[in-house]
Order: C-alpha cells, then sequence, then structure tokens
C-alpha cells in the first residue's frame, strides 16, 4: 500500500458516506468542493474523493449522481451493506492516500479544516488523528454555545473519561497507517455506538487524538433519518481501552489514582490532570475532602468560565487549608475570583470561515452575528463513573465472580439478605462487588468480609446519578469475566438488564433474588416488573423465600426460568430467649408508611391496661412523610419507647422480650419471623402464604387475618398473656426445630454454593 501512495501521489483521501440525507447531501459535497480546492490552492496535492452510496434512498442517489455529473473528481461507489462500520471499512480498503478523512452525507467543515489538518499532520511525526477544534451540533443551542474539542496529550485524563462519554466525532483526518491497523468492528445485536468504540481502540493502542486550531465542524446529529443517530438503549462493545488491567494501569500513568502514603503529594489540577482518588484502607475509595470538593465543582468547567475559576479558587483554598497554609495565601486564592472578564475565543479568521460556510448552508446565517460572545463548551474532564471505574479496576484488577446490584443499605430491608449472600459466597472463596444504587446506611457491615468490596454511588462528591451507574454497570459486566450477576431490590438493576439484557446472554448469569411478597400488590419488585416487563426475560434464575411467590412470578409473568426455593441464613449469633415473661413486645422494622409503623403504636395503646410496653427498633425513612406522625403517636404514648436503628434481631437484647409484632406484608416479614424462631420468641404477624412453615397458630404465635384491624393484634397479644402454655419456652423451641435446622448457615452456604456454581 505505501508503494501505491507512492506511485499514485496521493496525499488525503475523503470518503463522503451517504444513506439517506436527501437534500442535504448537496451541501456537503459542496463543503468539501470548498475544502479541496483550498487544499489545492495551499499546494496539497494529490486529493481523491470518494462517495459511498450504502444502501441510500432514491432521493440521495439522485443528488449524488447529479453532483458528479459537474464535478467528475468525485468517485461514486454503491452498496447494500446497511452498516456504517461495513461501509467505513470497504472505503479504507479503497483509499489510496496517506491520510483518510470521512464525512457523513449531512455533515459540514469549514473550508480550511483538510488542509490545516494536513499541515498540521504533516508536522507530527507520529501517526494520529486529528479533529476539528469545535463542533456545533444540532442538539445544542447554536447561537449560544459551541464545543470546544480538546486534545488528550494535553489532558490525558480524556483517555479515560470515554468510559462515560464520547467526545470526539467520527470525522477526522486520519493517519492512513491507524485505519489500516485498527477497523471499525461491526455492532451485532444489543450494541451500537461504532464510532465511540473505534475511538476506545485508537486510544488503547497508544494514539493521540490532535486538535487542528482554528477550524469548526457543524454535526447534524438531530436529524430523525440519520443512519448514524445515537443508538438509545445499545450497549459499548467492550473495548481494550476498558480492560481492568489496561485501565488501572492507564489510571496510573495519568496520576488519578496515587497509591501507598503519597496520595495527598500526588494532588493533580482538577482542570488539568484529573482528581486523586484514595485506594484501600478504612475510606474504602472514598475521595479526599478537597478532591471531593473539586470534582462537584468541575461540573461547571467550560460551561461558565467565571464560575469554574470560583471553583477552581474554592478548590485551592480548601487544598491550602488542609495543609494549614497562612489565612492570607487562603484569602488570595479567593480574591482571585473578583471580576474576571469572560474572553473572547473566536478568531476573526474562524468568523470568515464560518460566514462562508454560511453561503453553503444559510440555515447557519443568523449564528455568524452571535458567534463573536458564543459560550464554549468543554466536555467535562473527568466523570464521577469514569473516576468510579478506574477505582474498581484497581481494586479488582480482574479477579471478581460475582456482582450483587442492591438498592440501598439500611438496617433491615434487602440488606442483611444481601449480606448474607455475601457472607455465603465468600465462605466458598468467590470474589464478590456489592454496587449499592441508594442512599448507604448500612454498608459498613460489608468491608469488614474478605474477598468482597462495596461500591457506593455517594462515596463520590457530587454522588454517581443513575445514568452514569448504569454506565458503570455496563463497562464492569461487559469489560470483567463476571460468572453473575445478581439483583436485590434495585429498580436501577432491573432497568439495566432490561436495557442490556440481551448482550449480557451467554457472558454471565442473572439471577434475582425475591422474598415472600405479593409481585401484584407493592414493593420495588411489583414496580420494576411493571415499569421494566422487558427485564425478567433475561433473569436466568430466581432465587425466592417463598413458593407462593414463584408461583406468582410464573402465572402473572409467564415467566420460563429456572426457580429455586432456598432457605434464608439466619444469624449465627442470634440470642435464644431462656427467661420468664417480661411484659413486653419488640417491634422491628423500617419506620414507614408501608411498615404500618404507627399502627404498632396504635396496638400498644390497646394493651396499656394489661402492663404491656412495646419497644420499637428501626431506622426512620427520612423521605417518608409518616415519620413526624410516628414521632407525635410515640411521645404521646406512656408504654411506647422509640429506641432507634438496630443490626439484624441478633444485635438486640432479646431477653428482655415476650414475643415479636409485625404489622405489615411487605419484604423480609418471613425472614424477620425465622429470626424470633431461632431467638424462641413468640410471633404476632400478619398472615400470608408460605407463613404455615414458620409460625403455628396457637403454639409459636398467632396470625391476624386483617393485617389492619388494630384490636385483632391488641386481642392476640392479650391471649399470649393470658395463656401460661404459650409461655413455655421449652415446648416452644421444641416445635420449630425443623424450621431452624433447615435455614441453618451450614446449609443455606450449601444451596447458596450450588446456585452459584452452576455453569
Amino acid at each position: 500500500m505505501q508503494e501505491m501512495q507512492a506511485r499514485l501521489g496521493t496525499a488525503v483521501t475523503i470518503n463522503i458516506t451517504a444513506h439517506r440525507e436527501g437534500y442535504l447531501l448537496h451541501k456537503s459535497l459542496r463543503a468539501v468542493e470548498s475544502g479541496a480546492n483550498l487544499a489545492r490552492c495551499k499546494g496539497v496535492k494529490g486529493l481523491q474523493l470518494n462517495i459511498h452510496l450504502d444502501d441510500s434512498d432514491e432521493l440521495t442517489r439522485t443528488v449524488a449522481m447529479n453532483f458528479v455529473r459537474n464535478h467528475p473528481e468525485f468517485h461514486i461507489f454503491e452498496n447494500c451493506f446497511k452498516s456504517p462500520a461495513v461501509s467505513r471499512n470497504f472505503l479504507i480498503e479503497m483509499s489510496d492516500g496517506k491520510y483518510i478523512q470521512f464525512v457523513d452525507g449531512d455533515d459540514l467543515f469549514t473550508a480550511n479544516f483538510f488542509y490545516a489538518a494536513y499541515e498540521c499532520a504533516e508536522r507530527h511525526e507520529i501517526p494520529a488523528v486529528f479533529s476539528a477544534n469545535y463542533v456545533i451540533d444540532f442538539n445544542r443551542n447554536v447561537r449560544h454555545e459551541i464545543v470546544k474539542i480538546c486534545t488528550t496529550t494535553d489532558e490525558p485524563l480524556r483517555r479515560m473519561n470515554l468510559v462515560a462519554e464520547n467526545p470526539y466525532v467520527s470525522q477526522n483526518l486520519v493517519h492512513g497507517a491507524i485505519y489500516r491497523e485498527i477497523h471499525y468492528d461491526r455492532t451485532t445485536h444489543g450494541y451500537g455506538f461504532e464510532d465511540w468504540h473505534w475511538n476506545t481502540k485508537v486510544l488503547a493502542a497508544g494514539y493521540e487524538f490532535i486538535v487542528v486550531p482554528e477550524t469548526a465542524f457543524y454535526y447534524r446529529r438531530g436529524k430523525a433519518n440519520s443512519v448514524l443517530v445515537e443508538h438509545q438503549g445499545k450497549a459499548l462493545m467492550p473495548s481494550p481501552l476498558f480492560n481492568p488491567v489496561h485501565f488501572s494501569q492507564l489510571a496510573d500513568s495519568v496520576g488519578v489514582l496515587p497509591t501507598g502514603s503519597d496520595h495527598d503529594d500526588g494532588y493533580a489540577d482538577a482542570s488539568r490532570e484529573g482528581l486523586p482518588l484514595e485506594t484501600g484502607g478504612e475510606g474504602n475509595g472514598r475521595l479526599p475532602l478537597a478532591s471531593r470538593l473539586a470534582i462537584g465543582l468541575q461540573r461547571f468547567a467550560g460551561h461558565d468560565r467565571l464560575a469554574y475559576r470560583t471553583a477552581r479558587a474554592i478548590y485551592r483554598s480548601a487544598k491550602l487549608a488542609r495543609t494549614e497554609a497562612r489565612a492570607g495565601e487562603r484569602e488570595s486564592a479567593l480574591d482571585q475570583t473578583a471580576e474576571l472578564p469572560i474572553v473572547r475565543q473566536i478568531s476573526d479568521q474562524l468568523l470568515e470561515h464560518w460566514r462562508e460556510l454560511a453561503l453553503i448552508e444559510p440555515i447557519l446565517s443568523p449564528t455568524t452575528s452571535v458567534l463573536e460572545s458564543a459560550q464554549i463548551i468543554e466536555p467535562p474532564t473527568c466523570r464521577p463513573s469514569t473516576l468510579a471505574y478506574a477505582n474498581f479496576c484497581k481494586r479488582f484488577n480482574d479477579t471478581i465472580d460475582d456482582i450483587i446490584v442492591v438498592s440501598r443499605f439500611e438496617p433491615s430491608g434487602a440488606d442483611l439478605s444481601t449480606i448474607e449472600l455475601v457472607e455465603a459466597l465468600t465462605s466458598v472463596g468467590r470474589r464478590v462487588a456489592v454496587i449499592a444504587t441508594g442512599r448507604p446506611r448500612w454498608g459498613e457491615r460489608t468491608r469488614d468480609l474478605p474477598n468482597s468490596e462495596l461500591i457506593e454511588c455517594y462515596e463520590f462528591f457530587p454522588a454517581i446519578d443513575d445514568t452514569e451507574m448504569e454506565v458503570l454497570l455496563e463497562r464492569i459486566t461487559l469489560n470483567f469475566e463476571i460468572k453473575t450477576l445478581t439483583i436485590i431490590d434495585s429498580p436501577l438493576g432491573y432497568s439495566f438488564i432490561d436495557k442490556h439484557g440481551s448482550v449480557l446472554q451467554g457472558k454471565l448469569r442473572v439471577l434475582m433474588h425475591s422474598y415472600a411478597m405479593p409481585v401484584d400488590g407493592c414493593g420495588l419488585q411489583w414496580e420494576a416488573f411493571s415499569r421494566f416487563p422487558g427485564a425478567l426475560q433475561y433473569i436466568d434464575h430466581i432465587v425466592t423465600d417463598s413458593n407462593f411467590h414463584a408461583m406468582q412470578i410464573v402465572k402473572t409473568y409467564g415467566y420460563i426460568g429456572e426457580i429455586t426455593k432456598a432457605p434464608l441464613q439466619m444469624p449465627h449469633t442470634i440470642q435464644r430467649k431462656i427467661s420468664g415473661v417480661t411484659g413486653r413486645v419488640l417491634f422491628a422494622h423500617r419506620i414507614a408508611n408501608e411498615k404500618q409503623s404507627t399502627d404498632a403504636i396504635a396496638i400498644a395503646n390497646e394493651v396499656a391496661n394489661f402492663g404491656v410496653h412495646l419497644d420499637i427498633w428501626g431506622p426512620k425513612d427520612e423521605e417518608n412523610c409518616c415519620r413526624v406522625r410516628f414521632d407525635e403517636l410515640a411521645a404521646s404514648s406512656s408504654n411506647v419507647r422509640y429506641l432507634g436503628p438496630f443490626d439484624g434481631l441478633h444485635s438486640v437484647d432479646l431477653e428482655n422480650y415476650d414475643l415479636l409484632l409485625l404489622t405489615s406484608l411487605c419484604d423480609r416479614v418471613l425472614q424477620l419471623c425465622r429470626e424470633a424462631v431461632c431467638a424462641n420468641l413468640f410471633i404476632v404477624c400478619p398472615d400470608m402464604v408460605d407463613l404455615a412453615e414458620i409460625v403455628e397458630h396457637g403454639v409459636n404465635g398467632y396470625v391476624v387475618k386483617d393485617p389492619g384491624d388494630v384490636a385483632m393484634y391488641a386481642s392476640a397479644i392479650e391471649s399470649f398473656y393470658s395463656t401460661t402454655e404459650l409461655q413455655d419456652l421449652s415446648k416452644r423451641w421444641d416445635g420449630t426445630r425443623e424450621v431452624r435446622e433447615f435455614h441453618s448457615r451450614p446449609i443455606y452456604t450449601r444451596e447458596i454454593g450450588k446456585i452459584y456454581q452452576k455453569p
């Protein structure tokens, strides 16, 4: 090929790909012609101009043929690949130029781009990708802002930021050697973003993206009939850039993840090198204070220069404060933000080229008068999900077996089951990562477990939002060698597999852990199935504690995958009650509307005359409107005490209590009942399917038929205290032996091991 280039003397090949652009193609071809003519006038010899009609409609084909009739220097190829990747690979083979440029059939460049990019490439000794300096697209308000593209050599952290976004367009001048080494990969079902993926491969191979000064590109991304419109709901293919070992090494080379005790000395400038992240230790990957401030304030970068400079000054001030700098120095850092002018960045030369481009595309004419004061937008140097993925790669370094996604860590609810699952998996040597997608309150429990790590969206400042958390999940599941992905009551997890389940099939197993609660009435699971009905088809295995629940999933949703009723691990440190009657009742549940927490207080008031006292344990749901009402009722009841959050029943001194009161049909009722059995407590709870195997009415508990009937609960409690036989601890203990044995730690670990070791 090099001999052919020398023989033909081709400097640049410009390839225009056309599909269904119609009359817009004519404007793009005129812009290419204008740029090619300017390049020739500047001395560039040997331009090859190709038009490729790939599955084009009749109008687009006619526009191309008419143009070529008057411009014979353009050559037409026609195929029906129906794929941007295959179309471009074909054109790469047809290209003779030392440099290759792709242009979509509705793109526009300033006329100076081809020449300026060629000149820049000739000065650059190492092959690279050369991009326009500024990009405007239909998705933005072109009268007020344009996007500034940044060179990777100046800001190496941008290499890593392709985890979260693709700041580079595909319409670049590229050294032909790069294209011949790295072709485009055709996307298969469930995948998209061929351009983004190619960019990641180029960066992984060590090539750079170089900006060509004083050039601009007009991008019609918003046009509905463009083949290259972004793929909604598609996944980015696995990439060597995101390989855990490679990405961890890249983070080290950039300096974003300092090691050892030097992290305080290794702070990089937030506007240039990114933000350092502590690894390991008690912080479990939390950002230092100054860095947490900086990453939040960095969102101002480019959007408002004055605000960004203020943010930078605050960052510097925080950093100075950490090193006990003099107060005068800190004040001077803040003083630098006063009355900073916004400097014009668009040159007269570029404005003139823009006016010339407006002669080709009249829609640009109104924009020329406001470009002088246009807002310059720089893509964020580093997004929270980029730092999160870098930290994840550093922690696991490609050695991970299982990912567990849980909505939030909070004492009670799905979280205890998550911790029990992690304990069971790590006890047989599996490496586990727990990703909490909500505000954590109990996550430290996993930090004490070997072979496990906790990733919390709130360990970054600002917190990783749902969109970026899904990006993080996508990168992890597709670029690590993972055996299973487990979803436990996480709407974000259900959303993720609803979107990307097709690409996960055959790569890993998707499991869901559920609880004995109606899937057609309430709870996160019911909401998730209603919002993401496609998620269920990608779940390979459902683990539940309820036969009835399994039946509902099959009957209501037609689930055809595997379902296993598995035991739930009992806390090995739970205390068995051995003393007599104390007159105290235990209510242990999260304080929320759905838990009927205020009903428990009403029941206590009903039995106050019997000398019965109620102790309430459980975290208060800060986002729940019942909290204030609960506080008022508890304060006005003489026989009620609220004692705060609890860490499972094993953390409560159960010798002080005679019975466990439950008023809710929501999640984890069966689990709490099993714990009460292990503690040898009497149980008063609402009736629900599968409860019979745990609570035998009139033997070790009372089952209330109507969950909302306060009087029935009160009557059940009065019957317990007035019936001596029900208070016989030995008889109650002997009657629950089978339940305790089935849900013992060894059996739970054995059954979970069988489920997770399946191929």
